[in-house]
């Protein structure tokens, strides 16, 4: 994946028709309350609500990405911090979304993997991330570096780059869930750049932005995503594939 404002990654192919993978369904927490009305001279009256778990602190149900985060978590691709907190703002390091990526999709990462990289420091045996990650996902084409051997692992990644990569995890690994835009799409942010435009047509086409907060024409692509917006483009990837 390239950096900001020099993108390397190219574009994949998407293919039409509907999505040929099956995956098990993504629910987010609940939890219900219960309560009782006695009316004097009147039969008991008992109404159960459900409502919204909240497993962090800065993610209330009112965030505009909660349910992305605590479907997610539920999943165990996303956890919180020490403190209880999630920290939806945050940038997320290139590292952080090969990992993520990979609990998506389910991808298999085991310490036989070896990463194309030079730049990930020493390999922990007792630890896959974030090598085996990064390997992971370099096999299957869903990333190709910044530059040859170099991956970047402690980058923030950016938006284009996030997108690109969810496309191309689309097409390595869940064929056709993404339709083909037609050729008169252009999308909010037009042809913004010659690698990752392609990328973000496919993507807002087919629903994958459309929970992000802002997305526009004025909308930002080299900006560092951020965990928010990052859980919430791979839960609409997952309700694509689910579908």
């Amino acid at each position: 994946l390239g950096v900001v404002g020099t993108p390397t990654d190219g574009s994949p192919t998407a293919t039409a028709g509907p999505a040929t993978t099956s995956r098990s369904s993504t629910t987010v927490p609940t939890t219900t309350s219960t309560t009782t009305t006695t009316v004097p001279g009147t039969t008991t009256t008992t109404t159960t609500t459900t409502l919204p778990t909240c497993r962090f602190s800065d993610v209330p149900a009112a965030h505009p990405y909660w349910t992305a985060i605590e479907a997610l978590a539920a999943k165990g691709v996303v956890c919180g911090r020490n403190d209880g907190t999630f920290g939806p703002d945050e940038p997320v390091l290139r590292a952080q979304f090969a990992k993520m990526i990979c609990g998506v999709l389910d991808l298999p990462v085991s310490e036989s993997l070896s990463a194309p990289y030079r730049d990930l420091g020493p390999d922990d045996p007792l630890s896959l991330y974030p090598h085996q990650y990064v390997a992971a996902v370099a096999a299957r084409g869903i990333t190709v570096g910044v530059a040859p051997g170099l991956f970047a692992p402690w980058r923030s990644i950016t938006r284009a780059q996030v997108v690109t990569m969810i496309v191309r995890a689309a097409g390595s690994l869940a064929p056709g869930s993404l339709r083909i835009p037609p050729l008169g799409y252009t999308g909010a942010l037009g042809a913004f750049d010659l690698e990752h435009g392609e990328t973000m047509r496919i993507a807002e086409y087919n629903g994958l932005l459309s929970g992000l907060v802002g997305y526009g024409s004025r909308w930002d692509p080299w900006q560092s995503a951020t965990r928010g917006e990052v859980a919430d483009v791979l839960w609409h990837l997952l309700l694509i594939i689910d579908r």
